[in-house]
């Protein structure tokens, strides 16, 4: 199942008046926010370089776009972000000459398609509820318009987003880290 079937089963019941569409428009845009904020949703992509000074990594056609660079290594090396760049589906390499490159990237949905597997964001399907809602009662020229309603579901929204944010910066402390010595 998706996120954007679970959020509406869990939506409906709340607004029934809303046609399936509008939840799913809503939906789709409080994923997207929603990853884009909190950064919980990442790919590990491992691609062959050689003597490239740019990369695809082939995100889109998933439905999906990077939002931060992680972390790069090549052949197992840590890599200096500083000489790369995110640009669309596109890494933008400098200094790489050859190699295997496993690049780690926080992505999001685009606002108008692409969907994530309801068992990837299965701790944060209230939050995205909530983000839903808060769009759904906002929407003025609808009877369920309730400014109250709308205001009460932001604000579980941003506080799940910032909840998702240090649970994942929890989890970044427990991963080990690699630390190369650069000299004196």
């Amino acid at each position: 199942m998706s996120v954007l079937a679970a959020v509406a089963g869990l939506t409906l019941p709340w607004v029934p008046d809303a046609l399936e569409t509008l939840h799913e428009t809503q939906s789709r845009l409080a994923l997207s926010e929603f990853l884009r904020q909190s950064l919980v949703l990442r790919r590990r992509l491992v691609l062959p370089v050689s003597d490239a000074d740019q990369v695809t990594l082939g995100l889109v056609v998933q439905g999906l776009s990077p939002v931060r660079l992680l972390y790069v290594t090549l052949d197992g090396h840590p890599q200096d972000l500083s000489g790369m760049a995110l640009e669309g589906d596109t890494l933008l390499l400098h200094g790489v000459t050859s190699g295997e490159l496993v690049v780690e990237v926080a992505v999001t949905t685009s606002p108008t398609k692409g969907d994530v597997a309801e068992a990837e964001l299965e701790p944060w399907l209230e939050p995205l509820m909530h983000g839903t809602l808060a769009r759904l009662f906002a929407l003025q020229p609808y009877e369920w318009y309730d400014p109250n309603q709308a205001s009460f579901h932001r604000s579980a929204f941003y506080a799940g987003i910032e909840q998702a944010r240090a649970d994942d910066l929890r989890q970044a402390k427990r991963r080990p880290r690699r630390v190369r010595y650069a000299g004196l």
